[in-house]
């Protein structure tokens, strides 16, 4: 058996757009349309406008787009904004490998790690839980989650 997948992280370019609209349909779309439904202009612009300062990277396996990564330094924590692998490369242990890089950049920064998760997707908050995170607060769509550093 072999582990779960190398991987690398670039930023995103206009290139990505369209990969970014295709994966956001795939691994979103199940989960935001019980809550908000599924409004396709709202959607477009939560994918390629951020009002955040973030870092907004392409998790690549083998040079190949497979996942996206949204990144927000804040002077106390880094926030996982938004984690979607495709399904395809889902439950191989990638996103565990990504979240653990970004747990260990937090660490050695000397910072809180958090994130959120929309309330319909218990599988990512079983992921998160299972790495350690507690939720911290809890909304009618969110549970707010988080590493404390060491």
């Amino acid at each position: 058996m072999t582990g779960p997948p190398m991987f690398a992280l670039r930023p995103i370019s206009e290139a990505d757009h369209p990969f970014l609209w295709d994966l956001h349909i795939a691994t979103m779309r199940a989960y935001v349309e019980p809550i908000w439904g599924w409004d396709e202009e709202t959607q477009r612009r939560l994918v390629y406008e951020r009002s955040r300062p973030t870092e907004r990277l392409i998790i690549e396996v083998e040079a190949v787009a497979v996942g996206h990564l949204e990144r927000v330094l804040e002077p106390d924590a880094i926030i996982i904004g938004n984690i979607q692998v495709h399904p395809d490369f889902q439950g191989r242990g990638l996103g565990t490998r990504v979240i653990q890089a970004e747990v260990r950049r937090a660490r050695d920064a000397g910072l809180a790690i958090r994130l959120g998760v929309l309330v319909t997707n218990p599988k990512a908050e079983a992921l998160y839980l299972r790495l350690g995170f507690v939720v911290s607060e809890v909304t009618n769509t969110h549970h707010f989650m988080q590493l404390e550093s060491p």
